[in-house]
């Protein structure tokens, strides 16, 4: 398994993750399973075991799902930190203020995380980074984008 901020060391201090397993290309609803191991790989990768997962048979029927931890097992994001799903429907401004679109997702290229915006124009990936992000404001439901370019289209 991959975690979205590959350094954490979160999975070393739960007891439990929450699996949806996909079932014909849908995903099942969660459960809970047991941890009974996790450890970090070379490849910033991690390999956990689950109580009750003995066989290669159960292991392979876990391929593919979604884990997820819930949110009060994990430490509170630090400075300058934010869970992406708290990053969901922010309002996008420009240094202004002036309305842009929302971010519609949220995901990792594995340089950094990157905000899928729905502007005017379409869909517009910004990278969530400090040369392109700016204030990001989760009281007011608001985050600004600096390089405007990668938002409004050249005419």
């Amino acid at each position: 398994m991959r975690l979205h901020h590959p350094e954490s060391e979160a999975l070393l201090d739960l007891d439990a993750l929450w699996v949806r397993r996909r079932d014909a290309g849908e995903e099942t609803p969660a459960e809970e399973l047991a941890l009974a191991g996790a450890r970090p790989l070379p490849d910033d990768g991690w390999l956990v075991t689950f109580e009750g997962i003995s066989t290669r048979n159960q292991a392979e029927a876990l391929r593919g799902a979604s884990l997820a931890v819930p949110r009060d097992r994990l430490p509170a994001p630090g400075p300058d930190e934010y869970f992406a799903e708290d990053l969901l429907d922010l309002r996008v401004l420009d240094p202004a203020g002036r309305a842009l679109g929302r971010v519609a997702r949220v995901y990792d290229n594995g340089a950094q995380a990157v905000l899928v915006v729905a502007a005017q124009a379409g869909e517009v990936d910004v990278p969530f980074v400090e040369e392109h992000v700016g204030e990001v404001d989760l009281e007011r439901r608001t985050l600004v984008v600096r390089d405007l370019g990668l938002l409004i289209p050249e005419k």
